[in-house]
């Protein structure tokens, strides 16, 4: 039996690779267009068309973005210095490093770190090509009563792993067997995450 792919399954196919490149590599080399040409085969017109045309933005700005979002993590969850931050992400230095970040953010990363608001302007978090995120929708509800529990694991920064997927799949399954249901979720990061990037 002979396997056939549609044109449209090896685009999709082709993004998803590129999109776990970028996010497998963020934190080893500096990635840029070229290091994805070199590393997809295809030509680099045709993959800034390709990129742009599934995930609606330039590939270089996603890898600038996807950066400036993980260091945004770090400068607000440990207690890294700029200059390990900046060589964390292959920044070729701390001033690169601190010009773009103002630049997507609007703060330099020390005022970021300091500020009492978290903002997320510009940031962005690793994407799939085949999840498409629908408009939220606003929705008033009567007074009621609500039960909650907590729900508290350990897991290393970016956060993604055994135990978060844990969680998920609790929040899912309550989903599937409370169908007329409410869920709201609230995360509190533990002060804990600073004093364990110290050591």
């Amino acid at each position: 039996m002979r396997l056939m792919m549609t044109h449209s399954t090896i685009k999709q196919l082709t993004i998803k690779a590129i999109l776990e490149y970028i996010e497998d590599n963020i934190e080893v080399k500096s990635i840029d267009i070229e290091s994805i040409v070199c590393f997809s085969g295809y030509s680099r017109r045709y993959l800034q068309s390709l990129f742009k045309s599934h995930m609606g933005v330039p590939i270089g700005r996603y890898i600038q973005l996807r950066r400036v979002s993980r260091a945004a993590v770090l400068l607000r969850l440990t207690s890294l210095s700029l200059a390990s931050i900046a060589g964390k992400l292959c920044y070729d230095s701390q001033q690169t490093f601190t010009r773009e970040f103002k630049k997507n953010t609007g703060f330099t990363p020390l005022q970021y770190r300091n500020s009492n608001l978290w903002t997320f302007k510009n940031l962005t978090g690793p994407k799939e090509p085949s999840i498409v995120i629908p408009k939220p929708k606003l929705c008033y509800l009567d007074e009621n009563k609500f039960k909650g529990m907590p729900m508290s694991y350990e897991e290393d920064i970016p956060f993604w792993g055994e135990n978060s997927d844990k969680k998920w799949n609790y929040v899912k399954k309550y989903f599937t067997e409370n169908k007329e249901s409410y869920i709201a979720i609230s995360h509190d990061v533990n002060s804990s995450a600073r004093k364990k990037s110290e050591n």
